[in-house]
């Protein structure tokens, strides 16, 4: 299910009927909302009042405050570290094992503006993932990218919406990936399984510098086309 608002501050989601969710999300990276030639300042309040956000899975209720997500169909990743560029980022996804799996990535409103790739992935989950299976992929997503992303969304802020594609002055220059021919649906329970052969691997506090699959400690993790992940 589409649970949309507009406006980070607004009380009450919109059920979007008739559209898989993917499908969505596909079309609002494709056709994005425009917020061009604002300032930074501006572009605070436009978020909190205009911009479009959105959680896709099953919500108990219609009101914020009061409502619970039980699951998510779309896995968000929101990469806001400086060790890679939008870009780089982008490559690890075009070039790995990511690829063969349908997703979008696109530049956030605060591509441009802060500093670090400012990117926000969505993948496509095989199944509607409730928080412990949820928070496992995610783990092994992040690794497997070789990048800091923003765990609040994963584990105590379950419920936090994710920004669709908003194009700007400042952030156009990044260009988004709409990955959907030819993919599949990131399988849940797969990802579960290799999460839970070896916990310790995926945990946050990890170095990301010394992190290596052990059949290959030379290539990075994103370039590794392990038999096991497919």
């Amino acid at each position: 299910m589409i649970y949309a608002q507009m406006g980070v501050l607004a009380k009450r989601y919109t059920v979007v009927d008739g559209m898989d969710d993917f499908a969505h999300l596909v079309t609002n990276t494709a056709t994005p909302t425009q917020a061009q030639n604002l300032t930074s300042e501006q572009l605070e309040t436009f978020k909190h009042t205009s911009a479009p956000y959105v959680v896709y899975g099953l919500v108990a209720g219609i009101n914020r405050a009061d409502s619970e997500v039980t699951a998510r169909t779309i896995l968000f990743l929101d990469v806001d570290g400086s060790e890679a560029t939008y870009n780089e980022v982008r490559d690890r996804i075009t070039a790995g094992l990511l690829n063969q799996y349908s997703l979008v990535a696109y530049p956030t409103i605060s591509n441009g503006i802060k500093s670090g790739a400012r990117m926000r992935i969505g993948i496509e989950l095989s199944r509607p993932a409730p928080p412990d299976d949820y928070i496992k992929v995610w783990r092994v997503v992040s690794y497997l990218l070789n990048v800091t992303a923003d765990e609040a969304g994963a584990t105590r802020q379950f419920k936090q919406l994710a920004g669709t594609y908003v194009l700007t002055t400042q952030n156009r220059h990044s260009e988004p990936l709409i990955n959907a021919n030819d993919t599949v649906a990131l399988p849940v329970d797969e990802f579960v399984k290799i999460f839970d052969e070896n916990p310790n691997r995926y945990e946050p506090n990890q170095s990301k510098g010394s992190q290596r699959f052990e059949n290959n400690e030379d290539r990075k993790p994103w370039m590794v086309t392990n038999a096991r992940m497919v």
